[in-house]
C-alpha cells in the first residue's frame, strides 16, 4: 500500500506499528528487524527506531515484522530522487490459511485498519499464484493491472469520482472511510480475475489510467497530480 503519509514521523510510525500488533494472535508479528526478523517484538517502541529514525538525519527507514515463515510485513520509506512513497506490504502463504480458514479473513481486516491508518492513496492484494502478481509498476504513470483487490485513496478519488468508483464493475465496492475505497474484483480472492472483468473496470474509468495484460512499459498515462 503506498501512502500519502510521512513515516519519519514518529506519531504516524507508532500508529502503523500499534495496528500491527494490535493484530489478533495468528497473524500478529513476533519478531522484528530492518530488514528481517531478528529481534523477538516486545516493546512497540523498540521497532519505532528502525522506522522513523527519531534525532537522527536519516533520509530512509526501514521495519519488517515476522510472525514464521508463513507470514509477514514491510513498512518502508525514502526521501528518494525522484521521489519514492512510502508503503506497507505483508504476504501471506496459503498453506498457512488453507489450515486456518479464519486466518485469512483476519488478514484481510488487518490490511483495511492498516489502510486507514496509513493514509493509503493506493494499494492492491493479489494472489501469487497466478502470473503477473509481480509485474512493476509507476504510479506517476498508471495503475498496475486490475488485481484481487484494490484500495483506492484520496488522490484517486479526486481523479476518478465517487460516483464512477461506487459504480464501477466489481464484484463488491465497500467505503472505509472518508477517502478511502475498498474494491474486490472477485468473490475470492484465491480466484483469479476474469479477462473480462479487467476490460470492464478499465473501460468504466478509462483504459489510458492502468496497465493491461503483459505490458509494463508506458510513456504517459492518466494518474493524479501528486503532491511532490
Amino acid at each position: 500500500m503506498s501512502s500519502t503519509g510521512d513515516f519519519s514521523i514518529p506519531s504516524q510510525a507508532r500508529a502503523i506499528i500499534h495496528c500491527l500488533d494490535s493484530a489478533v494472535a495468528s497473524i500478529r508479528p513476533t519478531r522484528f528487524g530492518a530488514f528481517e526478523g531478528r529481534q523477538p517484538l516486545v516493546d512497540v517502541e523498540e521497532p519505532l527506531r528502525f522506522l522513523a529514525q527519531p534525532g537522527t538525519s536519516a533520509t530512509a527507514g526501514s521495519l519488517v515484522l515476522e510472525a514464521g515463515s508463513h507470514l509477514g510485513y514491510q513498512v518502508q520509506w525514502n526521501r528518494s530522487t525522484p521521489p519514492s512513497f512510502p508503503f506497507v506490504s505483508g504476504f501471506l502463504m496459503r498453506k498457512a490459511f488453507s489450515k486456518k480458514p479464519a486466518m485469512l479473513d483476519d488478514f484481510l481486516a488487518l490490511i483495511k485498519r492498516l489502510a486507514a491508518c496509513s493514509n493509503t492513496l493506493y494499494g492492491d492484494i493479489r494472489s501469487m499464484e497466478f502470473a503477473g502478481w509481480d509485474t512493476p509498476f509507476n504510479l506517476h504513470l498508471r495503475l498496475p493491472e486490475i488485481p484481487n483487490i484494490s484500495l483506492y485513496g484520496k488522490p484517486y478519488i479526486e481523479l476518478f469520482g465517487r460516483q464512477a468508483i461506487e459504480s464501477a464493475p466489481f464484484q463488491r465496492v465497500e467505503q472505509l472511510g472518508d477517502d478511502l475505497y475498498w474494491l474486490e474484483a472477485t468473490a475470492q480472492i484465491t480466484d483469479p480475475v476474469p479477462d473480462e472483468v479487467r476490460l470492464a473496470i478499465r473501460r468504466h474509468f478509462g483504459e489510458d489510467a492502468f496497465m493491461a495484460g503483459k505490458k509494463w512499459r508506458y510513456s504517459e498515462g492518466r494518474h493524479p497530480a501528486f503532491g511532490f
